[in-house]
């Protein structure tokens, strides 16, 4: 694997600057601490009369920004020329961070960029990115699912689909949309992509708030719930139960608007539950593009969904309330 990645190496600059390049381990190696010698290999060349060391992470954890950048810095600390970072693949997210701090790296076949010899070149890939204006329902529901599990391990396309109950294509699907608009870190490992959550929750949400619409479909009224009720609290009702403010004094729920349909046809079609406007005995059903029900906690909404679902309202007290109950999710 290593002498595949040098060859690839030496390969691409010969290739896009027309200059061989000669790799030779460092004999300098020894004298870093413990953890660098463990983690990377390091060769060094030469390239337009500037001697560079060539950092490859070896261990394939997932390249992290801020750690990149403190590697650097001690190596920096032995090595008299400059540092450049060897990579296989790397996210959009981490590539800007890198260029942002002038860290030089080489993706072999994909981007070579070297600041300090004035080279900064990038292959762009034949297929185009769909523009994303916001994400789709399946999609959301997976940044919605991380936002409430506080990943620490990746997630593949196949382990999301068992557990929030898409088809693995779809998954997949959201892959691609949530690369397309560099929503955490997704690297290609084998035949899977693992969808990487580096910087914890409230950068992933900063990340994707752009992108998340409300949940919120159709927004009817019905009668009281019976016991078999698929709805989950929501709205007012659920936030009130969170929060310093007064009940409403009519109960807020959400389903999906495939389960409402099922429910529907299970009990006869129900014409008589649904009512055209809201008396005494009626409470609101809000209808969701994705179910509630598999981010629900005691029986209503999670914060998340919660905070998309009613930031519309104008009321000053609501966004007061909305934005204590976000900043206690994301802690």
């Amino acid at each position: 694997m290593q002498e595949s990645m040098l060859q690839k190496f030496t390969d691409y600059l010969r290739e896009v600057l027309g200059i061989p390049v000669a790799l030779e381990a460092w004999p300098g190696v020894e004298r870093l601490p413990f953890f660098l010698r463990d983690r990377y290999d390091f060769f060094y060349f030469t390239l337009i009369h500037t001697p560079y060391l060539l950092m490859r992470d070896r261990t394939e954890q997932g390249l992290n920004p801020l750690a990149i950048s403190k590697h650097v810095a001690q190596v920096y600390t032995y090595w008299d020329g400059e540092v450049a970072l060897l990579c296989d693949t790397i996210s959009s997210y981490v590539r800007r961070r890198l260029i942002e701090q002038s860290i030089s790296f080489v993706v072999p076949g994909h981007q070579l960029y070297l600041p300090s010899s004035g080279i900064a070149l990038r292959e762009y890939y034949r297929t185009k990115r769909p523009t994303v204006m916001s994400l789709s329902p399946s999609t959301q529901a997976v940044v919605i699912y991380a936002l409430c599990h506080d990943a620490e391990q990746p997630f593949t396309p196949s382990m999301l689909a068992k557990r929030i109950g898409y088809t693995r294509m779809t998954m997949a699907r959201a892959f691609d949309e949530l690369a397309a608009v560099d929503i955490g870190e997704i690297v290609p490992k084998g035949k899977e992509r693992l969808l990487h959550i580096p910087h914890g929750k409230r950068a992933l949400w900063e990340q994707a708030v752009g992108f998340l619409r409300t949940p919120v479909r159709k927004r009817l009224w019905t009668r009281q719930p019976v016991a078999d009720w698929p709805g989950v609290q929501a709205g007012l009702s659920a936030l009130v139960s969170d929060s310093m403010l007064a009940d409403p004094g009519r109960a807020v729920f959400a389903m999906s608007s495939m389960e409402w349909k099922a429910w529907k046809q299970q009990h006869g079609d129900a014409p008589e539950f649904e009512i055209p406007e809201m008396d005494e005995d009626s409470c609101e059903l809000e209808l969701w593009s994705y179910s509630p029900r598999l981010f629900a906690e005691h029986g209503r909404v999670d914060p998340f969904s919660l905070y998309l679902s009613t930031q519309s309202m104008g009321d000053e007290r609501v966004q007061s309330a909305l934005e204590q109950l976000l900043e206690r999710a994301l802690w």
